[in-house]
């Protein structure tokens, strides 16, 4: 059963409503598009090795980006250590490359599963996690 004021209350929920929805309509610009944006130009500016590590240190960003300069793109990069913190970044960051754990290769291998193992003059590099920065060691 209708009662007499029925019709100006859901009149006045819906004009409620609706501007609720209109205020949160105009603050998603300025809070998460501007932000987005932001962070794009942020990501383009820095390049994605320094953008994801920045946090964790110059030394984690230096170890990535010299496995990325020093290793061919179809090569296998080895990594010990904890996987979570910064070494969680590594797979993405280093692609194409794989990323294998260092037991799963006995000692002098130099190639897994057909892919060379990535390498300089001084040896195999192996990822070191550590909850706050990734190392770069040689096997």
């Amino acid at each position: 059963m209708k009662t007499p004021g029925h019709k100006a209350l859901t009149l006045a929920l819906g004009t409620a409503l609706l501007a609720h929805l209109g205020l949160g309509l105009l603050r998603i610009p300025k809070k998460a598009w501007l932000a987005r944006i932001a962070e794009v130009r942020r990501y383009e500016r820095e390049g994605p090795v320094r953008f994801h590590l920045k946090v964790y240190g110059e030394e984690s960003i230096r170890a990535i980006e010299r496995v990325l300069e020093e290793s061919p793109p179809a090569s296998v990069v080895l990594f010990r250590g904890e996987w979570r913190g910064p070494l969680e970044f590594a797979p993405a960051l280093l692609h194409p490359r794989l990323v294998v754990r260092e037991h799963a290769l006995p000692p002098g291998a130099t190639s897994y599963h057909g892919r060379p193992l990535a390498r300089d003059p001084e040896g195999v590099f192996v990822l070191v996690g550590r909850s706050d920065r990734i190392l770069l060691e040689r096997r």
